[in-house]
């Protein structure tokens, strides 16, 4: 018989926190899940810790990559597995190998899912936490229930504090979708799988505070450095194309236009700034750069274009020199 939910945790070099987060998944009051660890070919302990927890526990299942994954190829292993059959739950979550669960996060999702059976999106509220695990902040506050424009205007306008994992959703509405879309270093790909899944129905966020998602200096959300700028400028390009071609009535709208460029136009502002703190040559963005102020065009207001700053580029370089 098929569980009721898959959580998938791709993982890489995890040994510090996978336990916590294996462990999280494993005290569940509600028990009719499975566990597929998906491992990046890593060399710490991360196979031993999880293997242990396998031999006692056979809804844990362990599938190894012998060879190292990017991170785009290493999640698209998701959309594989599902379509191969190997993930069997009817609804499926993401788990990332530092976050952990509450124990009553899957029990909350099931109630909340079958309360609404035509809502196809799911998540709780939760705690951003440090590397110790202890509280950093909540969450922003959500409603219960969004639909796609609701929650797309949010996220444009910083209004909603959101990543790639901690949300539930239905398989086969995964598999249809096409997974999480491969954009560099999936930035903006969680975004656009959420937009693609509530297609299907709204979003249903439960009031409690039973996840937490961890921040910390190696997370790729604090990285900062020239291939980051540059690779964000791409996905966010990438992310407006796609949004433009898959949702034409959503980005038509007024309402939906001013979100995409309240998303688009301090993106922009802190690439640029970015750039210059760690030597980014503009010359290297500047098509994607152009394609994405294009589109800031149509609020009235002049293309942001990227300023020449000599001066400040050689102080720039300067301080890098020093430090």
């Amino acid at each position: 018989m098929s569980p009721r939910f898959s959580v998938i945790l791709p993982v890489r070099n995890g040994e510090r926190y996978i336990a916590e987060a294996v462990d999280s998944v494993l005290a569940q009051d509600f028990a009719d899940f499975e566990l597929l660890v998906l491992d990046n070919d890593s060399q710490d302990a991360t196979r031993r810790i999880v293997g242990e927890r396998a031999g006692r526990d056979a809804r844990i299942r362990l599938l190894h990559s012998d060879r190292t994954l990017g991170i785009e190829e290493s999640w698209g292993r998701i959309h594989a597995l599902c379509a191969g059959g190997a993930v069997r739950g009817e609804f499926m979550t993401l788990l990332g190998h530092d976050d952990r669960y509450d124990t009553k996060f899957l029990g909350t999702i099931n109630f909340h899912s079958g309360r609404n059976p035509d809502a196809a999106l799911f998540q709780t509220h939760f705690q951003i936490i440090d590397e110790n695990g202890l509280a950093l902040r909540q969450c922003q506050t959500m409603p219960y229930r969004e639909s796609l424009g609701e929650l797309f205007t949010a996220r444009c306008q910083h209004l909603r504090d959101s990543f790639g994992t901690g949300y539930c959703f239905r398989q086969k509405h995964y598999l249809e979708c096409g997974g999480i879309p491969p954009y560099p270093r999936l930035m903006y790909a969680d975004d656009m799988l959420w937009l693609r899944l509530l297609r299907y129905g709204d979003k249903i966020t439960a009031p409690e505070f039973l996840f937490g998602y961890r921040h910390h200096p190696t997370s790729t959300s604090v990285e900062q450095n020239a291939d980051r700028y540059r690779l964000t400028l791409t996905a966010l390009r990438r992310f407006t194309e796609e949004l433009a071609r898959d949702f034409p009535d959503l980005v038509a709208t007024e309402s939906g236009a001013q979100a995409l460029q309240a998303l688009i136009r301090p993106a922009l502002v802190q690439i640029e700034k970015g750039a210059y703190r760690v030597g980014l040559d503009l010359n290297l963005i500047r098509e994607d750069w152009a394609a994405l102020a294009t589109r800031l065009s149509a609020d009235g207001r002049a293309p942001l274009q990227p300023r020449q700053r000599p001066f400040k580029r050689a102080w720039h370089a300067l301080r890098r020199g020093l430090t």
